[in-house]
């Protein structure tokens, strides 16, 4: 069971998510991550990117990215958008107030637990056993926590 709401992209290596791009179907705005895949990622494997976490740091601003650019002679608008892919796998946590359907009642209970979004819930109900105690403390059902 993953321990932590993002994975971590130190464990993620760079030639599997060659891989899943490649076999992806990307979004019209991200088809050009595809182009040249094999050169391109040799490009970054020799610029000593193992795994997403290096790939995060080499191209974390817009700067850093133009920056890398000018030295890897790859394109800067493929940096940009294969940064956004990259920062697609740690999303933002959600405020849970933004769920249609979820009661006034059950976010005021969470919320005095502390919880207020996605993050805060996933640490406390990853096992049946953290659902059902978080239940019990709020005094809701456990599959509201799941719904």
């Amino acid at each position: 069971m993953v321990n932590n709401y993002h994975i971590n992209l130190e464990e993620f290596p760079l030639n599997k998510f060659k891989r899943e791009l490649k076999d992806s179907e990307p979004l019209p705005s991200r088809k050009i991550l595809k182009d040249n895949l094999d050169e391109r990622f040799e490009v970054l494997k020799e610029n000593g990117v193992c795994n997403l976490q290096d790939l995060v740091n080499l191209l974390k601003t817009p700067k850093k990215a133009r920056e890398f650019a000018g030295k890897s002679d790859l394109p800067e608008d493929y940096l940009l958008i294969l940064r956004r892919e990259v920062n697609s796998y740690n999303p933002n946590p959600v405020n849970l107030d933004k769920f249609p359907g979820v009661e006034d009642e059950t976010l005021t209970k969470l919320n005095s637990a502390g919880i207020k979004n996605t993050s805060h819930l996933f640490r406390r109900v990853k096992t049946v056993v953290d659902r059902e105690k978080l239940a019990t403390e709020l005094g809701i059902k456990d599959s509201t926590l799941l719904n």
